[in-house]
């Protein structure tokens, strides 16, 4: 038998959907006759698969455990809110998530994401792992509810260093995605790119994925391919140092490869970008800087005047302190102290 004690994430789920998560091999029609035979109650009484749970409701599971392996669930009686206090400072490549946290509340967590980490993805550990791995060693994970799993928001290329948003509650995930997904959420970047611009600029065209390649292409005018992706970016010149370029870039559109397909396709490609980057402007860096990944940072989040629901992030803004690939090649006019 299992016992699941409803959760914030889980108010407001029908029964059956709520079934449907918990035994996800399960076939619908086991989940409603699970349901109609009682194998499945609520409160301790008989309930409909439309009925929805509220917060503190019990729903009961009347299967063997072996039966609850079978259809992707587990044995467990119930859920606890024990805490537990080792930190969160688990460690991948010598980072810590919660040593890097920038901002923190029950819903949501900015945190920043230094290159060479996956943000989302199978093989290796991912920040989404670490976030996992964050609110359980704190004991945050055990109040998001048994079919919740807090999750990144916003995704950058491994070798993209900077902030990444985190929904820490089912609320959390759907406001801040929906501010990524309207285009309310304003997200600036730095970036140091091949060659001298003096001008501001915006540009705008379509990307096209080769999914063999994993690369992009950048393409003016509206192609005949379905796939093909609208992309706006805007970009001002702060200053330049050794044939270089440092950018605040504005993603007006979010999409893969963006700023380093789009600054590319003017002769102006992120320095140290292996993919779309110039090879030996690359090496030249490295030799004389030392620096051997792409100079690309999400440096900062400015949230609109309406975050709904998570209102405590309404008009802030939050920033990188330090540029990691700096090296002082700069005096950085948008550093922070």
């Amino acid at each position: 038998m299992k016992l699941v004690t409803i959760g914030v994430n889980e108010d407001g789920q029908r029964v059956d959907r709520l079934v449907g998560k918990l035994i996800p091999r399960a076939e619908k029609g086991l989940i409603y006759k699970a349901i109609r035979k009682k194998i499945v109650t609520l409160n301790g009484k008989k309930t409909e698969p439309d009925v929805r749970v509220k917060e503190g409701d019990e729903l009961r599971l009347f299967f063997s455990d072996d039966t609850l392996k079978d259809l992707g669930g587990t044995g467990a009686e119930s859920r606890t809110g024990e805490q537990k206090s080792k930190g969160g400072n688990i460690s991948v490549k010598g980072y810590a998530f919660g040593e890097n946290i920038i901002y923190e509340d029950s819903d949501v967590i900015l945190v920043y994401k230094p290159e060479g980490i996956l943000t989302q993805g199978a093989g290796d550990v991912s920040l989404n792992d670490l976030l996992i791995d964050y609110l359980d060693e704190t004991g945050k994970l055990s109040g998001t509810g048994e079919t919740f799993r807090p999750s990144v928001c916003n995704r950058l290329d491994r070798n993209t260093s900077g902030i990444v948003v985190c929904g820490c509650s089912l609320k959390g995930l759907r406001v801040m995605s929906a501010l990524i997904h309207d285009r309310r959420l304003r997200k600036y970047y730095l970036c140091a790119v091949k060659g001298v611009i003096s001008e501001e600029g915006d540009l705008k065209g379509w990307l096209v994925k080769d999914e063999k390649t994993n690369k992009v292409r950048v393409i003016k005018n509206k192609p005949d391919d379905p796939g093909a992706l609208n992309i706006e970016t805007r970009f001002k010149p702060l200053t330049t140092s050794h044939d270089m370029t440092l950018l605040e870039v504005e993603l007006v559109t979010g999409r893969p490869h963006q700023i380093r397909a789009h600054m590319a396709s003017i002769g102006h490609p992120v320095v140290g970008d292996p993919k779309y980057g110039d090879a030996a402007f690359n090496r030249f860096v490295a030799t004389k800087f030392g620096i051997r990944h792409q100079m690309l940072t999400a440096w900062k989040l400015i949230f609109p005047k309406d975050c709904g629901e998570c209102t405590d992030l309404s008009e802030k803004e939050f920033t990188v302190k330090t540029v990691p690939w700096d090296r002082g090649l700069w005096v950085m006019p948008v550093r922070q102290e």
